[in-house]
């Protein structure tokens, strides 16, 4: 694989998959990695710490040679912020990377790509809701301050439960002493009389939240449900 980037506008969407990445572990230390797929269509990153997945489009990237490769995340990443000429080249071949930029040129080693984990696909989910970056950021905020972000049991105690009901969307949390709950219009919800509930771990939720901040707060967000 051998990618060219221009480091300002790759940056962006490396951070998103940088920040889902979990400690490295001595059984599984792909999940302090990124996995980076290269094709005629573009560059995809994906990354995972078992309890939350993430897959970036990335933009700022030409193919020169498509490829599928794990980068380690702390090491690349901070190669990638502090390369010194953009733009740069990345290239992979058996598990060896090097990066050249002008007169630099820097070495490190990959992973295996069939040690990454099988990742979800969301391939038949139907829809829940659909509401703005800034309005989910808020409900999400407020909604789950009462929950505890251990994994208690029973499980409602360390999630935040989302419910549709009319049009509106409620977010709800407790810690079995106090309660917190938000709640704004849906006017695209489906269904207006079709009731909907999931249960969603807040420590999934507390690291989908600093990408969802990220976006601008009128980007329309598309909450999907797979029944799993």
């Amino acid at each position: 694989m051998k990618l060219e980037i221009n480091q300002s506008a790759f940056l962006k969407y490396w951070t998103l998959a940088e920040k889902i990445t979990g400690p490295k572990t001595g059984s599984i230390p792909t999940l302090a990695s990124v996995l980076v797929e290269a094709d005629e269509k573009g560059v995809t990153l994906s990354a995972t710490n078992l309890k939350t997945t993430i897959r970036v489009s990335a933009e700022g990237v030409t193919v020169i040679e498509p490829g599928r490769v794990i980068l380690p995340a702390k090491l690349v990443g901070e190669l990638f912020k502090k390369i010194p000429v953009s733009p740069f080249t990345v290239e992979v071949s058996e598990e060896k990377g090097t990066i050249v930029s002008g007169r630099s040129r820097y070495r490190f080693t990959t992973y295996i790509t069939e040690d990454f984990p099988d990742l979800p696909y969301l391939r038949n989910g139907e829809e829940f809701a659909k509401i703005t970056a800034g309005e989910l950021d808020r409900v999400l905020k407020e909604g789950k301050i009462a929950g505890a972000p251990n994994d208690d049991f029973p499980r409602y105690l360390s999630g935040a439960l989302f419910q549709l009901d009319g049009g509106e969307l409620r977010v709800v949390s407790t810690d079995g002493r106090r309660l917190s709950l938000s709640k704004t219009h849906i006017e695209n919800g489906g269904e207006a009389s079709q009731k909907r509930e999931m249960l969603l771990p807040l420590k999934a939720l507390g690291d989908f939240q600093p990408i969802l901040s990220s976006f601008d707060p009128s980007t329309e967000v598309e909450v999907l449900q797979d029944g799993s």
